[in-house]
Parts: structure tokens; C-alpha cells; sequence
């Protein structure tokens, strides 16, 4: 099998380790991977392994560009052959919402069944807006990677097939020692900076928790700091020193989680990786309140704030965070109860096995079009 899977600027800069996993969890399937991203940011979205092939697409365009950039795209694939022949496609996979109508076309244009992955709650409202395009398509199939959004889809969509598919990451082998005596506290600040005043709320709430103990340091995101301005917070607050920036902070797993504690006060209804990933090494993980992401549970695996609290108040962040990050034996407890909650529910092979068994059923002379018979939806999800 082979699947060419397209992918946009913002999921590829966000979920590249989860890509990564997927890629080499297929290979070992006996599975083919293209990927394909925007060819305007090629040079900073290294999302290919040493396990896949790489090709680009031109993005964006007027409507009647379409299947001008859907044959670009194919034809980039045929030049990966030796015969220069278009290599058979078994699925297409769309990763990322600014891609999902390129997919349809390029499926179109190859009569190939197209995957469309619904990463975040707001795109289950375009599956709706799609409805023509998706009834002229070989086989369409939508896959969720969490069961609320699998309800959003079908409240916005009914009748269209869905399959959820939770995303997976690597445990530990065991919860990864925090909070250690002597040792720094590291906390992670995690968003896009785009809500600054939640952004800059959960900040001042980490350094109400931690206190005025110099014996700890946060690390953020440069580029969510730079949009959201939270050097001039730490500027005002007396409080640079504390503050490390890190490019790209959604590439540096590695350095993530080896730190204490990740927070962040963001919530949009949207997967990320990077949270389970923490939670798989037993990290103490702390959220705004987020009814979208169902695994985001309160005292077993993370420390969400309560719905009533208000998210701009750096008092409400320090209520959350403070009984934890100042007593170790109960973060440690949080952490593990996380680490074996990720255990029984996300493990990388897990969410390989349901994308290959999503594959193989959207591919099957038994995957119809859209729209589906109520009885036919039922049974797939």
C-alpha cells in the first residue's frame, strides 16, 4: 500500500514527532509513505523520515487553480520514480484543514479515497461546507483522533463516515523522576500566543506557584513570546532571568520532556501531541479548561482549570498550580497517574494499527461515497 499524505504549514509545524511515529509505525505495516507540504515552507517543515519521500505543493490560489496545483503535485510524485511513471496511490491522507480540498481534487484526479483528518473542533463545521465537493469523490472518510470530535462531526455533518483514531506517543518505560531535590524546577509555558492575556495569565501564575524562589526557570515558545509580547511581562515583573526562550518548541520534544512541568492556558479545542508526549514521560501537565479534548481529565491526568474559573487571571492559574508545584510527592502523583493513563490509551502502535485498519476500509470495495445511510454511519465510527 501506498499513501500520499498532504500536509499544511500549521500541522506540520506542530505535530512533526507525531508524523515522524506514524511514518515509521506504517513502514513497519509494509506501508509506502509520500509526504507533501506547502512548497513555500519547505525549508522549515522537516516532516519526512528516512522512511518516506518527500515532494511539494504550490498553496493557496483561486478556486480554478485547483486542479492546475493538484496535477503539479502528481507530477512531483512521478518524478520520484525511476520510469517516471505516477506510482500507484492507494489513500490519500489530509493533515490539516488547508489542505483538505487539494486532497479531494488530487483524489479526484487519481480516483483514489481520500483520508481527512479533523486535528482541532473548528474543522468539523467545513466538513458541512464541503458537502458537494464530497459526493463527487471516490470515497471520503473523516477520522477523528478523539471522540469529542468524532460527536462534533456528526452534529455538524450527519450521515458522513467517520472513524476515530487516538493519536499514540512512545511511554517511558517508566514515569521519568520530577521535581527532584536539588534540581531546578523546569516549567514549559505551551501555546501560540495568539490569546495574549491568557497567555501572559497562566505566566504570572506559574511565578505566583513557583514563588520567589529563584531555584526554577520557564521556558517558552520564542515565537508565541513574540506575538503575545511576554518579554515586556517578565520585563515588568523583574522576573528576565527566569525566563529562557526556545525556538521552535514543538521540535524539541526531546527537551521538553525533560522538564517538570508543561502548562498550557491556550484552549481551542485542539489535539497536541506535545501535551501526551509529557504525559508519557509522567510530567505534571496543567490546561485551560477544554471540553474538546476528552483526555484531558481533572486529578488523573492533568490539572485542568475548572470552567468557572477565569482564564486571564493569574490568580486562578496559581490556585491550579501552586498545591502542585510546591509539593513534589503530590506532582509525581499526578504524573504517574498520566503516565499510566497514556499507557492504556495512546500508545503509538494503537493509533498505527487504526489508521491502517481506516486505510484499508476506505480503500475496500465496501467504503461508499458521501453521504452515507444513517445505519452504514453507525457502523463505521
Amino acid at each position: 500500500m501506498r499513501v500520499l499524505m498532504l500536509i499544511d504549514e500549521m500541522f506540520a509545524a506542530r505535530e512533526r514527532s507525531m508524523l515522524r511515529r506514524l511514518e515509521v509505525g506504517l513502514a513497519d505495516e509494509g506501508v509506502s509513505v509520500v509526504h507533501a507540504v506547502p512548497e513555500q515552507s519547505v525549508g522549515d517543515l522537516d516532516v519526512s523520515g528516512a522512511l518516506a519521500d518527500a515532494v511539494t505543493f504550490p498553496m493557496g490560489g483561486p478556486f480554478m487553480t485547483r486542479t492546475m496545483r493538484a496535477r503539479r503535485l502528481l507530477s512531483n510524485v512521478r518524478e520520484l520514480t525511476d520510469s517516471g511513471e505516477l506510482p500507484k496511490i492507494d489513500v490519500i491522507h489530509a493533515f490539516g484543514g488547508e489542505v483538505w480540498e487539494l486532497a479531494l481534487q488530487v483524489g479526484h484526479e487519481i480516483e483514489a479515497p481520500v483520508v481527512l483528518d479533523v486535528w482541532r473542533r473548528g474543522l468539523a463545521g467545513k466538513a458541512r461546507l464541503l458537502r458537494a465537493q464530497l459526493r463527487t469523490s471516490s470515497g471520503v472518510l473523516f477520522m477523528a483522533p478523539d471522540v469529542s470530535v468524532e460527536r462534533a462531526l456528526a452534529a455538524e455533518a450527519p450521515g458522513i463516515p467517520v472513524r476515530t483514531a487516538l493519536w499514540g506517543v512512545h511511554r517511558a518505560p517508566a514515569p521519568r523522576p520530577i521535581m527532584q531535590e536539588g534540581r531546578a524546577t523546569s516549567v514549559f509555558l505551551a501555546g501560540n500566543g495568539r490569546e495574549p492575556a491568557v497567555f501572559h495569565a497562566g505566566f504570572e501564575g506559574i511565578l505566583l506557584a513557583l514563588g520567589s524562589s529563584r531555584e526554577s526557570i520557564i521556558f517558552a515558545d520564542a515565537e508565541a513570546a513574540a506575538r503575545s509580547k511576554l518579554w515586556s511581562v517578565a520585563e515588568r515583573l523583574g522576573v528576565l532571568d527566569r525566563l529562557s526562550l526556545i525556538a521552535d518548541i514543538e521540535g524539541k520534544r526531546e527537551l521538553v520532556v525533560m522538564g517538570d512541568a508543561i502548562v498550557q492556558p491556550e484552549s481551542h479545542g485542539e489535539q497536541r501531541s506535545l501535551l501526551l508526549d509529557a504525559m508519557g514521560q509522567g510530567m505534571v501537565v496543567a490546561t485551560g479548561y477544554d471540553p474538546d479534548v476528552s483526555w484531558l481529565l481533572p486529578g488523573r491526568t492533568a490539572a485542568v482549570l475548572d470552567r468557572a474559573a477565569e482564564p486571564t487571571s493569574p490568580d486562578a492559574w496559581a490556585a491550579l498550580l501552586a498545591p502542585i508545584l510546591s509539593d513534589p510527592a503530590r506532582a509525581r502523583q499526578l504524573g504517574e497517574s498520566a503516565w499510566q493513563y497514556v499507557g492504556a490509551n495512546h500508545r503509538a502502535s494503537t493509533h498505527v494499527a487504526a489508521v491502517l485498519d481506516a486505510y484499508e476500509w476506505v480503500g475496500s470495495k465496501e467504503a461508499i461515497p458521501y453521504p452515507a445511510s444513517p445505519e452504514r454511519s453507525a457502523r463505521v465510527r
